[in-house]
Order: C-alpha cells, then structure tokens, then sequence
C-alpha cells in the first residue's frame, strides 16, 4: 500500500512521535511518503525509516490566506506525484488541507486529531474558528481518528463527524527496557518532558516546587520559545538551584529511567506522549485533568490527577508520592503494566492499519490518472521538496 502521512510542523513533538511510530511498523511492507510545511526532526527520522520526504513551505499553522491557498496548491501536487492509495493527515491545518487535496483526486483519507482546539481550555477566539473548519474537514475525508476518549467523546458531543465515522485509538509508542528505580537515596528527582510552548505549563511546576524540599529537585525536557521566560521565572521564583533546564534530548528514555517521579502541568492536552514514555520508564505521574490524561493516568493506581494551573494541588500531590518510596514503587509498576496492555506501538499500528484497508477497500477509482512511476520517468528524478 502507498501512504502519504500529511503533518504542518516536523519540530519533536507528540504528534510527530505518533507519525513516526506509524512509519516505524508499516514502511517494510509499504511504500510511505511525509508532507511537511519545514524540515526537521520529523523528515530526518522518517528518511532515514526508508521514507520518501516532501516539504510543503507555507504548511503552517497560523492563519494567512496567501500562503494557505499555496500550501493546498503545493499538497495537491504531491498527491498527485506520489499517487497514494491513501492520505492520513495529523493536525488542524495539514487535516484539512491534506482532505482537500485527496478528496480533490478521489483518494481515500484519514485525520487524526491530536487534541480539538475547540476543547476547554483553548483561547475561545480559537474554538470559534477550530469547530467550523473541523466539522468541514471531517465531511472531505472517509474515517476520523481520535487518540483520547475526551476527543472521542467532543466528537460525538458537538457532531464533527457522522456516526461511526469516528474511531477511538490511543497513541502507542515502543518499548524499551525498564530499569527499576534507585530506592535508595534521599533526593527526589523530578521531570517534566513537554514543548516550551502553550498549553504547556511549566510555570505552575516551578510555583509548586517553591513551597516543597530543598531534596526535591526538578528537570525539564524540552525546547521552544518560552524557554527563557521559564529560565527567568525560576530565577524569579527563587528555585533555579533546583531546577535543570535539559534542552531537546534524544535520550529521553534514558532520563526518565535516572527520575524518580513525572509531573505534566498542562491547560490542553490530546493524549500526551511523554506520559506514556513515563508509564514505559515505570515512573508514578502526576498529570493536569485535562484531555486524555484519565486515559492512562488512573487517580490514586499510577499516579494522580491535579486540576490545570491549581499550584496547592500540584505541591501537594508532589508531597504526597515524593514522601513515600513504597508508594512510588508501586505507582511505577501500575504504570508499566498499563504500558504493556494498553499503549505500546503494535496495538497502534495495527488498529490504524486496518482503517487504512477499510477506507481503500470502499474507496472508487481515483481519478489520479498520471501514475507516479510515469512522472518520474518524464522527471528523471523522484519528486522532493517543492518550493
């Protein structure tokens, strides 16, 4: 099968992880093409999985009339190249251009949204414009995906989509080795992997940990543009002996497995990455109720549940697990169970997989009528990045 995965950002992020997983499990036995509005991380990775790159400049998630209509200009003429069985869009702004595109050559697609930006929480000059644009969208494509029961049940709630055109599957990611934590020292160490960027909330973290021990010390993972406005509020806050800035790291897994506790302080979320990668570290996690947090963070089994922006709520809840290694022993174990039975990469790419056969197998004739081998031989030269 040909797929064409269609994403605006190619920054480390979750929805990029999500993409990669896919093209991690199906590249060997299918032929996977990448759309994204830049080059990064995300094009890097899919290349060196055997995927043939397209980078679509003014793919972008803000909102500019111009540079929109020639990012669905430039989308459409690389469906059209790679010629794909079907298109699988990530994201509002690559879901509905991608759909567009497809449905403009009859190619069968499929969105997954990583979070409704007409959620609780989110700007309501923003939700005004998301559910619109959503609900136009999901009448383009053939199957909509969503990867938290909160998104699942949005859908439903203010009908974005046609019965059964909705299907609930949560990210996976793959497994690593779980290394048991170090029980035996008195310093807790305390990690927050999220995007320096809205609706991530490192400042409320940091508010948090002014109030608690100096042995509780705190690491964030991550890049973005609000980085140095974190860097001053810790100096601000007076905690920045306790508090390492760790910048984008490729050996995520790596810190996780030397943490001893997860925090994600958040006002929006989808079904968040970074807490699945704790739950596979077998760390205990503590997460803003918000999307699909109750998905994998089970209140008082694995972890608790704080509400978004409560700086008491969160202190105490840090004091609660960070009091107690049993407590911590077992809250990790919880999770790494979960991990294994609920979110690990197979299950994902299976399920996913299947929609792509059922929407193919329903699908009519595209009405792409020059093949992509045709264009490459006129070309002399497989199609790349367009400009």
């Amino acid at each position: 099968m040909r797929i064409l995965y269609i994403i605006t950002r190619s920054h480390p992020g979750g929805a990029q992880s999500h993409v990669l997983e896919l093209i991690r499990g199906l590249s060997g036995a299918n032929n996977i093409g990448v759309v994204a509005g830049e080059d990064g991380f995300l094009c890097s990775e899919a290349s060196k999985l055997g995927a043939e790159i397209f980078v679509a400049p003014g793919l972008e998630r803000s909102i500019t009339v111009y540079r929109d209509v020639l990012a669905a200009v430039r989308v459409r003429r690389i469906v059209e190249m790679f010629c794909p069985d079907v298109v699988h869009a990530h994201c509002s702004k690559a879901g509905l251009i991608g759909r567009l595109s497809a449905r403009m050559l009859n190619v069968p697609s499929v969105y997954t949204a990583h979070g409704w930006r007409f959620a609780p929480g989110v700007a309501w000059a923003e939700r005004l414009m998301a559910w619109p644009a959503e609900w136009f969208g999901a009448r383009l494509g053939q199957q909509l995906i969503t990867v938290s029961t909160c998104d699942f049940n949005l859908a439903t709630r203010y009908r974005i989509a046609h019965q059964g055109q909705v299907t609930l599957i949560h990210n996976g990611i793959s497994n690593c080795q779980w290394r048991p934590r170090n029980q035996g020292r008195d310093e807790v160490n305390v990690v927050m992997v999220a995007r320096f960027a809205p609706p991530k909330d490192q400042s409320t973290v940091m508010r948090a940990l002014q109030g608690l021990p100096g042995r509780i010390r705190l690491a964030f993972v991550g890049d973005g543009p609000t980085l140095k406005q974190a860097q001053a509020k810790a100096i601000a806050l007076g905690v920045n002996d306790r508090v390492t800035f760790l910048g984008c790291r490729a050996d995520v897994a790596d810190i996780l497995a030397e943490s001893d506790l997860f925090v994600l302080s958040s006002t929006s979320e989808g079904l968040p990455i970074s807490i699945l990668e704790a739950l596979r570290a077998g760390l205990p996690v503590i997460a803003t109720d918000v999307g699909g947090a109750r998905d994998c963070v089970y209140d008082g089994t694995n972890g608790l549940i704080v509400p978004p922006s409560d700086v008491g709520a969160l202190r105490g809840a840090i004091t609660a697990i960070a009091d107690s290694t049993p407590l911590r022993s077992r809250m990790g174990k919880a999770g790494r169970a979960l991990y294994e039975q609920q979110f690990t990469a197979e299950q994902m790419v299976s399920r996913t997989y299947a929609i792509y056969q059922t929407v193919v197998r329903k699908a009519p004739q595209p009405a792409i009528v020059t093949s992509y081998n045709a264009i490459r031989s006129q070309s002399g030269n497989a199609p790349g990045p367009l400009s």
